[in-house]
């Protein structure tokens, strides 16, 4: 294991976002990622009226593709956080939506997400301190349309 540690690659955070920026080559995991992206979307609409079923699904498809390709993109990450908040598994979607950010610092929606995640499961000064985030990368950012 020291062995492992030791030839551990370590980038630098610049070389990190363009890694993780850059997507996908593999076929499969991108396939995998279009089937969550897809209930992702169909249990948003409709005023957020969510199907467990189709979070489920999307659960295990964005698992698989993230499995797949080790490398993600931060949406992938992103799009798994709000799959388990919706189905009320805060601390997995916690740490998914962080996990978005460390790929895509500047992602609104990762950081609107993990906001949205703590003011969910009832941790208000952590949303609000999220929410402050939210501002700093989207500064004319507001949830009324």
């Amino acid at each position: 294991m020291e062995i492992l540690s030791a030839l551990e690659v370590k980038l630098t955070e610049g070389e990190q976002a363009r890694v993780y920026q850059r997507g996908t080559d593999n076929i499969e995991a991108y396939v995998k990622a279009l089937k969550a992206i897809e209930y992702h979307e169909r249990f948003n609409k409709d005023d957020m009226v969510v199907d467990r079923r189709m979070c489920e699904e999307a659960i295990a498809s964005l698992k698989k593709a993230i499995r797949i390709n080790p490398i993600a993109p931060g949406h992938y990450f992103y799009r798994l956080g709000s799959a388990y908040c919706l189905t009320g598994r805060y601390e997995e979607a916690i740490a998914a939506c962080k996990k978005a950010l460390e790929r895509s610092p500047d992602s609104v929606a990762a950081h609107v997400g993990l906001t949205a995640t703590y003011s969910s499961s009832g941790r208000d000064d952590e949303a609000r301190a999220q929410d402050k985030e939210v501002l700093r990368v989207q500064p004319k950012f507001s949830v009324e349309r």
